[in-house]
């Protein structure tokens, strides 16, 4: 037995610039794996049909980028961002 997911994803950020950061930490993943766009300080992933283990590595994939864009950027000296 074969499952296959899909979903979008929401993450509300609290500026559209972190947004935009965020969308930035995505290019690895941004291509056959998901699709992800800007709605004003929210960042949409859409993850395509796929096999259940496909769709949750690409996931956890996203979020590590992610993760790993927000430590950075917490990092930086507000007034460098």
């Amino acid at each position: 037995m074969s499952v296959t997911t899909s979903g979008t994803l929401r993450i509300h950020h609290g500026s559209t610039r972190e947004a935009e950061e965020a969308l930035r930490s995505l290019a690895p993943e941004n291509e056959d794996h998901l699709t992800a766009s800007l709605e004003d300080d929210t960042l949409v992933l859409r993850l395509p049909p796929r096999p259940l283990g496909s769709t949750l590595e690409t996931l956890d994939d996203a979020l590590a980028c992610l993760s790993a864009a927000k430590g950075a950027l917490d990092a930086l000296d507000p007034d460098d961002r």
